[in-house]
């Protein structure tokens, strides 16, 4: 058995630098583009912001978290973030401040953007082969600009519907609903794992075996805590969960 850790965990939308800095300074954040998909231009307009924009703006907005957690009296003159001689209290537990999850399934550029800036890769790829090919990528691009490559963790976004038939029928009609198209569709585009427990699990375990360290599973299914008690139920059966 390997040391992976899986984890039950919320996807944070990108946010104002120095808000987000001073939030929540204990959890994970993940900041660009989301796993599950590219974050939309109509989200983008409502909240005001330029969507073809929006990987610059991340990357400031994690230059400037890091200053905050790290140092006082910090000012900042960017493209979309402006102030003068802000600190904040309290800072992160952990030494240089909250872990950044940045996201990105196979696309060189954000291969790079991880290997980059990330502390932590967050995707949803529907293959362990091509999440094993991403990750060593990874790796070797972080190595070449000079960084740790063990400082960096590997995480899969895993969707799941779980059980019996007709738990998995529910979870594809929670799914398609959700995304207001055809389950087949939600499937083709990201990774979507359906069928018994051990079924599902042996497939998220071969991601672990290709380097996943962290599992962000969600669940699709409309009792959310009826099927947190199963996941967790079949978890501790295959010794997936710590105590």
């Amino acid at each position: 058995m390997s040391d992976a850790i899986v984890n039950f965990g919320v996807l944070l939308p990108t946010r104002e630098a120095v808000m987000s800095a001073r939030s929540d300074p204990s959890s994970l954040l993940q900041l660009g583009e989301r796993a599950e998909d590219p974050v939309g231009e109509h989200e983008f307009e409502i909240l005001g912001l330029d969507a073809a924009a929006r990987i610059k703006m991340s990357e400031e907005v994690i230059q400037v978290m890091r200053r905050l957690w790290r140092e006082d009296h910090v000012s900042h003159a960017g493209r979309f973030t402006h102030f003068d001689d802000v600190s904040i209290q309290p800072k992160p537990v952990q030494a240089g401040g909250v872990p950044i999850w940045i996201a990105s399934n196979n696309v060189e550029p954000g291969l790079k953007r991880v290997a980059r800036l990330g502390d932590a890769w967050i995707n949803n790829i529907k293959s362990p082969a091509v999440f094993a090919e991403c990750w060593q990528k990874i790796l070797a691009y972080a190595g070449d600009l000079g960084r740790n490559p063990d400082a960096i963790r590997a995480g899969i976004y895993f969707t799941l519907a779980a059980g019996g038939e007709d738990a998995v029928a529910e979870g594809q009609a929670f799914l398609a609903k959700y995304y207001n198209r055809s389950y087949e569709a939600v499937a083709n585009a990201m990774l979507c794992v359906t069928g018994g427990w051990d079924e599902v699990i042996n497939w998220m375990e071969k991601y672990i075996e290709s380097g996943a360290r962290t599992v962000v599973l969600r669940l699709a299914a409309n009792d959310q805590g009826r099927a947190l008690e199963a996941c967790a139920e079949a978890l501790n059966r295959r010794g997936l969960l710590q105590s």
